[in-house]
């Protein structure tokens, strides 16, 4: 059973392209964080960015933008709750129910912000009348230790406890002890049925995450990224710089010599780390009223952000982040003919903080005539050697009305229609301030600054004085998205479903000069989804064979990109990416051959490509780059902007064209009541694009990871243990590629983990 369209139902009977997982394969396949989930459905793609920032992606719809001005194109619900920030669910995988991947745009019942999809989070809720519980034990290479477990407490007929816990412990995967683990959190939930029509489940978390940061290291891109030609010692375009899991902290001074002891000429690159904690409280009410569901949920979330990332581009980063949403919904009775969900949503959300930018770049000065030819104004101050210190404060408001209704006009065929009214309010007052590290050039000398181990406050004087600004603002956006589809029963456990569907996201802003002609805002984005599926069942249920095929219209995607405004001053900026065509099909099949076992494979093909996509870009410049597949272009899109890139045509980023998951389980029943089972899989995926440059090094060769899992499980479930290893072949994959200002030649790149086995071990009572 799914709750993807806010009704209890079965997974084959819910017309909507789903993937759920339940908790006992997310125990078995080791999934303990969100960016783990990425090998459980193909049409999901998962990176870690900076900090503890993750990107999502869905069928090519992404949101690129890793910091607190941005919001996920992909809506991320835990028990129903909206986290604003990708980071809002990181602590949140363990004693799951399971985990639903819901594809495609979801403007009428979720949240805010759904272009892409959503992912649901369900945890295990509290069992009346029963008492009972598990502790897990996991021990691994890289010395990981993962103890988890929970206890239901049956207080009373009426009235039920869980609590829940996991603890992560694991030493980094790169030489500087980088994408590490070290995370801690716990969960209570208290259920009271009142009666047989009122059921109250409240709930309260808290996570904790120590780390030495998401790890890098050396990637050669072959032909400059900056004007400095490319370091001697590189090897060919697109090869590694040396041993793959030696951090680019312990190969500087080599791929970096002018860089050789961090920020400020302190040891910062040697000391990243992230100091996180993430905690929020809820309650769901469901009233059985009115021959229906009234469901209420208020809610708080609140995530304080500490970090230090020491990849190609350095930031320090301090901010609070609180958000308040309250959702209240009827669901009518879902066995009448005419059936329907209408409801109210409201979200306010607020971010107060700061971040230290290195700004270091080789381009020195801004004025020469390499970097003119870059597209840099002649006579243009240099930013070489400066920090940028940044503050921010964000407030974001946001309401819903919504509503679906669904038609049975006969016993095997229904209609459907929904509507979702959103209006939203983004306001900021944001600082920026430049200052000279070395504290002798002018204009940014101001009060000379090193990198600090905390983010020092300013104001807007010494914005104003050191050639920073004073980014104020607020805007408001409205839309309308709809929904209408239809579903025929066209034989017993086979349904045909088509329908059209839109989302919307909102816009927001970035830190600029307000007075630039690139301003400090960015739009919307929308798309547009047709989809065509089918869902069936044969040979007495043994043989499921679920198909989709779909094409997403999406407009003004909205891109993170690092660009120079028309004061030469280079500046992390969000802009609409134009218009982007969404081709695919998506298969999704499971046979039972015999008893005991089961075949699964899952195939994706897609076909995601930028049909307008005019976009400045500070590694590309005016007149090209020999290493980019992108081409100058007369910029008529981004006023102020120095110059912009036509990457119209190119793949979208990490949407590669076909993504296969095969699947293998067998299980051989014992004479004692005991069982063995074996489980083996593996991912295929084509090659893919890393980042909007289009360099010649960011397009990823095709790869494939397997994974493989060997259990005993005692007679009557009273305990298990099972062998693991994943990633079997060991494969080295690029995650995220991005051009730094501190290389020149070399920039940083984060892998996907390698190799690990281990043992886990679970007892039941």
């Amino acid at each position: 059973m799914v709750t993807a369209q806010r009704t209890q139902e079965n997974l084959q009977q819910a017309a909507v392209a789903i993937t759920a997982v339940s908790g006992e394969t997310l125990e078995r396949q080791g999934v303990t964080e969100l960016a783990n989930l990425a090998g459980m459905a193909p049409a999901l793609q998962v990176s870690r960015n900076s900090g503890p920032y993750t990107s999502l992606r869905l069928r090519g719809i992404s949101s690129t933008v890793g910091n607190q001005f941005g919001d996920p194109a992909i809506a991320v619900n835990v028990d129903q709750v909206y986290q604003a920030r990708a980071v809002g669910a990181f602590g949140q995988f363990f004693d799951l129910a399971r985990v639903e991947v819901v594809k495609g745009p979801q403007g009428i019942l979720y949240g805010r912000n759904a272009t892409g999809g959503a992912i649901n989070i369900i945890t295990a809720a509290p069992i009346l009348g029963e008492y009972s519980g598990y502790l897990g034990l996991d021990r691994g290479n890289y010395d990981q230790l993962i103890v988890n477990g929970a206890i239901n407490l049956g207080l009373a007929d009426s009235l039920a406890a869980r609590v829940a816990f996991q603890s992560e412990q694991r030493d980094g995967f790169f030489s500087n002890d980088s994408s590490d683990a070290d995370t801690q959190g716990v969960r209570g939930q208290l259920r009271w049925a009142a009666s047989d029509t009122v059921d109250l489940i409240v709930r309260a978390d808290y996570t904790k995450d120590d780390n030495h940061g998401v790890g890098s290291t050396g990637y050669c891109a072959g032909a400059p990224v900056t004007a400095l030609p490319s370091y001697s010692g590189c090897p060919a375009t697109g090869r590694l710089f040396g041993d793959p899991w030696t951090s680019t902290v312990d190969q500087q001074p080599l791929i970096n010599p002018y860089y050789p002891n961090g920020p400020g000429g302190t040891p910062g690159l040697v000391g990243a780390f992230g100091h996180n904690e993430y905690y929020s409280a809820s309650a769901e009410l469901n009233w059985q009223v009115f021959g229906g569901v009234l469901t209420a949920i208020p809610a708080y979330h609140h995530d304080t952000i500490d970090y230090m990332f020491a990849n190609g581009f350095n930031v320090r980063e301090q901010v609070d982040h609180d958000q308040y949403t309250f959702e209240v919904r009827f669901a009518s009775d879902q066995t009448q003919s005419i059936r329907y969900v209408v409801g109210a949503f409201y979200f306010d959300d607020t971010q107060d903080g700061g971040a230290t930018y290195d700004r270091r770049s080789y381009l020195t000065p801004f004025s020469t005539p390499s970097n003119v030819a870059l597209g840099v104004p002649a006579g243009t101050p240099s930013s070489n050697n400066t920090i940028t210190n940044q503050e921010l404060h964000n407030d974001d408001t946001s309401w819903a009305v919504f509503g679906n209704l669904t038609w049975a006009l006969t016993d095997t065929f229904r209609l459907s229609a929904g509507l979702r009214y959103t209006t939203e309010k983004k306001e900021t007052d944001s600082l920026s301030a430049i200052y000279d590290a070395a504290g002798s050039r002018s204009p940014y000398v101001g009060t000379t600054r090193t990198w600090a181990s905390d983010v020092p406050d300013i104001t807007p004087a010494d914005a104003r004085a050191t050639g920073g600004f004073v980014a104020v603002g607020s805007k408001d956006w409205d839309n309308t998205s709809y929904r209408v589809g239809a579903e025929w029963d066209w034989r017993e456990d086979a349904l045909l479903y088509a329908t059209v569907a839109t989302g919307f996201k909102s816009g927001g802003f970035f830190g600029n000069n307000p007075a630039d002609p690139l301003g400090i805002s960015y739009d919307p984005e929308k798309v547009i989804a047709y989809t065509l599926g089918s869902k069936n069942e044969f040979i007495d249920n043994r043989l499921r064979v679920n198909l989709e095929l779909f094409q997403y219209d999406y407009d003004d995607q909205q891109v993170g990109s690092i660009l120079f405004n028309s004061a030469g001053l280079r500046i992390g900026a969000t802009v609409n990416a134009g218009t982007s065509t969404i081709r695919g099909v998506e298969l999704e099949t499971a046979f039972l051959p015999w008893e005991n076992t089961r075949l699964s494979a899952d195939i994706q093909y897609l076909d995601a490509v930028y049909d307008s996509f005019l976009i400045p870009n500070a590694f590309l410049g005016a007149s090209g780059n020999a290493a980019s597949r992108c081409t100058p272009a007369v910029n008529s899109r981004y006023p102020g902007a120095a110059f912009a890139n036509d990457c119209s045509g190119q793949q979208m980023v990490n949407a590669p064209e076909w993504t296969v998951n095969l699947g293998v389980e067998q299980n051989f029943p014992l004479a004692n009541g005991g069982s063995i089972a074996a489980q083996i899989d593996t991912r295929w995926e084509d090659e893919r694009e890393l980042n909007t440059s289009y360099f010649l090094y960011s397009r990823v060769e095709s790869q494939h990871r397997s994974n493989a899992t060997l259990s005993y499980n005692a007679p009557e479930d009273q305990w298990s243990v099972t062998a693991y290893i994943r990633n079997i072949e060991d494969d080295v994959t690029l995650d995220v590629a991005e051009p730094g200002v501190n290389q020149s030649g070399i920039i940083a790149a984060t892998l996907r983990p390698p190799r690990q086995y281990g043992l886990r071990f679970r007892v039941n009572f």
